[in-house]
């Protein structure tokens, strides 16, 4: 993965195409992105044309999301947010959760365990 912005501090992959064993064919490839500048990473992503995706939806929530293609990148100035995501991830590859209703209810677990309620889909 090439990193497209200098503002990208830490990126990870993360959901069924790194989980799944094998991985899905048809899915996203989506990414977790750790910045302390969000505002100057929406910019850099615009430049590269990736879009806004779920604007509007998860307002309150830890992250953003943008989307190009089959690129999906989930933005965080939240670190906590963001070593819960890398842990699920790398707990729920050990364990090849491949139904995407499992892993979903996982990352909650995971996530809720780093102490706050860092889950957004309620």
């Amino acid at each position: 993965m090439i990193k497209i912005s200098d503002k990208i501090l830490e990126m990870s992959l993360f959901g069924s195409q790194a989980i799944c064993n094998p991985p899905p064919r048809n899915s996203d490839e989506d990414w977790i992105l750790y910045t302390n500048d969000l505002d100057g990473l929406k910019i850099d992503l615009e430049r590269a044309y990736f879009q806004a995706d779920i604007t509007g939806k998860y307002d309150d929530s830890p992250f953003k999301s943008y989307r190009k293609g089959d690129l999906n990148y989930i933005v965080t100035d939240n670190l906590k947010f963001f070593e819960a995501t890398k842990t699920a991830t790398r707990m729920a590859k050990e364990l090849n959760i491949r139904r995407k209703k499992d892993r979903v209810v996982f990352y909650k677990i995971v996530r809720n365990a780093f102490g706050e309620d860092l889950f957004i889909y309620k």
